[in-house]
């Protein structure tokens, strides 16, 4: 057997190492070698610690416990710790400037590690913290970039980044990933991947990891014709996007099957056997291919550990999410409890708003959102919880409309936009259709669902068209709160001068003025606005001076003008608004 180096990455306090990496240059190619525990020479196939291992299916990593798929005296027999020999199956894998496969090799080895590095301390190296290994580490974290940005390419929608997040093979957000995790969780990818491959190119019974989309009979009609056009037009990554929520859970199975989530043809657990009892399978029938002896398992064996390693794991992920969701609701409800609402320092609070919303109990919380909205400490999650998140009902929809009205003349519709895009529901898309006017600039905001565009009755108009983008999103957050968003083929340009409705259908003036609180003319007339279709208030200011060294402010809306004179500017503001808001119940009477 061969003698090869390498180090291993992985938590602080792990003892199961299970893989160890090495990689070099090869003229203007990369060598990677990636050695994984031989565990199979060491647990003989149907003995005592085989069948205890099965029904364990894999190590339990509790939130204050571990419980390891094999004793503790034979995994620490097993680890690839540092300068210690230990028996290795290696996979050498060579790859081009570009990260493209050129070759594969499988062979038994003996393994020395150089180094247990830590994540952390990898991270440390690759900004530049001395070690004889910072060369190896450089190169790695060069070649997984390009390998991740293929696999990105191609379409994955799952082993990889979001932001400063992670999500790994099996979908699950990991926060504030390293560099260091990214690296082994792409190197990981790409052996269980290129050995599925070859075992699936020799016909020789695996043990796949599979991924693919529930039953597409579920879905409603509107979108099977969508999925359906998709499939006719080839388009796999928006095919991926507009299926991201019908996603099945990944399982294991004996037939090659594609991995959807990791946009892969084929792929399998092999590099971790002293953690999963899987990879000890595959291992065992990788083994046997390379020395060309007897398939160890019979394909109805496989099946039936297929079906019984996946309802472990699927069963041991339920119950783990259970505990750590019921953990979050009480952390949160007790600081809700022991902590004055008004005190929540804004983080906490958007997780107390966030939960209320999910358990239904957000009316708990109106009262502090209305002191919060009024004191400008809600944060752009807690205008979208609000707004988006909260179900649009008769119950809701004053109090909405209130909390919607507060950003008419600011960027927070375009922020919640972006989040309504980032966090809604998956295949999600926004985007502003726009067109120059003889006054500026007309913007439509479009939202895109499941294949489905829906939009504002009206485009915005502004001078600029980036005020025109900002009105629009407010606009199209206000008709998704009436439920009255519309085709983009149906939505008209604003009258040029609008007068107001008679009977329409349209709530009278005097009902848009909050009643929470002391009444928010600004805001008021910003919504009357809105619901009418025309341009919102514009508002002129001139600086305090004598005799009376107050602010003056003018208000034109809807053809009237409104003086106001305050201490501040907020004071003339409100009272401009209050005089054009007088001058409106006025006219909606006379109409009457």
């Amino acid at each position: 057997m061969n003698t090869v180096t390498g180090f291993t990455i992985d938590g602080a306090s792990s003892t199961d190492l299970d893989d160890a990496v090495w990689v070099e240059a090869d003229g203007n190619n990369t060598r990677v070698q990636v050695h994984i525990a031989d565990v199979a020479s060491k647990v003989p196939q149907d003995s005592f610690l085989d069948r205890q291992a099965l029904k364990r299916g894999e190590t339990a990593y509790l939130p204050t416990t571990r419980k390891p798929l094999f004793p503790h005296s034979l995994e620490a027999s097993l680890s690839l710790l540092p300068l210690v020999e230990r028996a290795v199956l290696t996979v050498d894998i060579l790859v081009d400037p570009q990260g493209e496969l050129l070759d594969m090799q499988l062979s038994e080895s003996v393994l020395v590690s150089q180094e247990q590095f830590s994540y952390e301390a990898v991270e440390g190296v690759l900004r530049g913290a001395p070690h004889h290994l910072q060369p190896q580490l450089q190169l790695l974290e060069r070649v997984t970039g390009l390998l991740a940005l293929q696999r990105q390419q191609q379409g994955a929608v799952f082993g990889r980044t979001v932001g400063t997040n992670y999500v790994d093979e099996d979908g699950r957000v990991v926060t504030q990933s390293l560099r260091s995790q990214q690296i082994i969780a792409e190197l990981m990818i790409l052996t269980n991947r290129v050995v599925s491959e070859f075992m699936r190119d020799h016909k020789y019974e695996w043990l796949y990891r599979t991924h693919d989309y529930r039953d597409l009979s579920e879905l409603p009609a509107e979108r099977q014709q969508f999925v359906q056009e998709l499939k006719a037009i080839a388009d796999d990554e928006q095919l991926r996007r507009a299926l991201a929520s019908h996603y099945d859970r990944a399982r294991y199975s004996p037939e090659a099957k594609p991995h959807v989530g990791l946009g892969l043809a084929v792929y399998a657990h092999t590099t971790s056997p002293i953690r999963r009892y899987a990879d000890l399978v595959n291992q065992r029938l990788l083994k046997a291919a390379l020395h060309g002896q007897p398939v160890p398992y019979t394909p109805a064996v496989l099946t039936d550990i297929a079906t019984q390693l996946t309802a472990l794991q699927h069963d041991k992920r339920d119950q783990k999410n259970a505990w750590y969701r019921e953990q979050r609701r009480t952390e949160v409800a007790q600081q809700v409890q022991q902590t004055d609402l008004s005190k929540l320092s804004p983080e906490l609070f958007s997780k107390a708003l966030k939960q209320g919303v999910l358990d239904g109990q957000w009316q708990a919380l109106e009262q502090t959102l209305l002191q919060r909205l009024a004191d400008g400490t809600l944060t752009t999650v807690d205008f979208y919880q609000v707004l988006v998140v909260i179900p649009n009902t008769p119950e809701s929809v004053s109090f909405k409309l209130q909390v919607w009205a507060a950003i008419a003349d600011n960027s927070m519709s375009l922020q919640v936009l972006n989040l309504v895009r980032t966090h809604w529901k998956p295949t999600t898309t926004v985007e502003f259709q726009e067109q120059s006017t003889p006054d500026g600039w007309a913007a439509l905001c479009v939202v895109t669902q499941e294949g489905k565009e829906q939009c504002a009755t009206v485009w915005s108009v502004a001078q600029r068209k980036a005020l025109a983008q900002q009105e629009s999103a407010y606009r199209w957050l206000e008709a998704w709160v009436w439920g009255e968003l519309v085709t983009p083929a149906q939505a008209a340009l604003p009258e040029a001068k609008p007068v107001l409705p008679v009977e329409t259908g349209r709530p009278a003036p005097e009902l848009l003025l909050s009643t929470h609180q002391t009444p928010d003319y600004v805001s008021a007339l910003n919504q009357y606005a809105q619901r009418l279709g025309v341009p919102l208030p514009s508002y002129s200011f001139a600086p305090a001076c004598a005799p009376n060294g107050l602010f003056q402010c003018v208000c034109e809306c809807l053809d009237l003008v409104g003086k106001g004179e305050g201490t501040s500017k907020k004071q003339a503001k409100h009272k401009a608004a209050q005089s054009v808001w007088v001058q409106v119940e006025s006219s909606a009477a006379t109409e009457r």
